[in-house]
């Protein structure tokens, strides 16, 4: 199938699943997709769309499943996604969309699993964080500031992917609480002081990537004793000149970068 949505879907107000992807869709994702008030699923990734996406996406009642990563849409991220109640997963990275992450992108409570690569600036939402979320991914964007502690209240966190922003500060010991974490990606930011010991309470890490920041001092020994269980791999700067981490037990030393 190439160029745009077909007008007549929006007849469909029984359908309960869109999922057109990789193909040939071209053109913008159509105000009348508010009609089909039944979709559960609307999947249209890796395809050729473009514009913005129309207010009447952020009125289907029941959509739980929204991927449409890897097209060409432009403009803001409405904050009326906040409406989306029963949103389970949120795929929309490698687009062209700006402006800031909507702080109402928070009040979605039954959000799992959500992944945005979109170059957006501003600061990580503080009021609130996702308590169900179990994969976050927002690498490559433009986030700037520390890390909020309401970060470490998304208890049922699985993998956190925060690489390749402008974060600063320093990683609070409340991480200790994320105790099902898998996958911690912190590269490439502005983070600095001491690696805190408290990520060694989290046995079920497997990757912790910390490289390309301006953390100092010594990789914690609580840390190096997880590479006893599922920690396969550890990056730090621990061949940088200065700041440099001292690590005995990594897998891989990097140089940080000179922004």
């Amino acid at each position: 199938m190439n160029g745009p949505l077909p007008p007549e879907l929006a007849s469909l107000d029984f359908l309960n699943d869109l999922s057109i992807v990789m193909q040939q869709l071209r053109g913008p994702l159509p105000p009348w997709i508010g009609k089909m008030k039944n979709l559960l699923t609307l999947r249209l990734y890796e395809n050729q769309m473009t514009g913005s996406l129309p207010e009447s996406l952020y009125t289907l009642p029941y959509i739980r499943n929204l991927v449409l990563r890897n097209n060409q849409f432009a403009g803001p991220i409405s904050a009326n996604i906040g409406n989306l109640n029963s949103l389970v997963a949120l795929h929309i990275s490698n687009n062209k969309l700006t402006g800031q992450i909507p702080a109402t992108v928070a009040k979605l409570a039954g959000l799992s699993k959500y992944f945005c690569q979109n170059f957006y600036p501003g600061i990580l939402f503080s009021n609130r964080f996702l308590r169900a979320i179990e994969e976050f991914y927002l690498y490559n964007n433009m986030l700037a500031g520390p890390l909020p502690e309401s970060l470490y209240s998304m208890t049922g966190v699985e993998e956190i992917v925060l690489a390749y922003n402008m974060l600063t500060g320093s990683i609070s010991s409340s991480i200790s609480g994320l105790r099902l974490l898998q996958k911690l990606n912190l590269r490439n930011n502005d983070l600095s002081g001491n690696i805190p010991p408290d990520l060694g309470f989290l046995l079920q890490l497997q990757e912790l990537d910390l490289a390309q920041n301006k953390f100092s001092g010594i990789m914690p020994q609580e840390i190096c004793y997880l590479r006893s269980f599922q920690l396969s791999q550890l990056a730090a700067d621990c061949s940088a000149q200065s700041p440099k981490v001292e690590c005995g037990c990594c897998t891989s030393c990097q140089r940080r970068l000179l922004r």
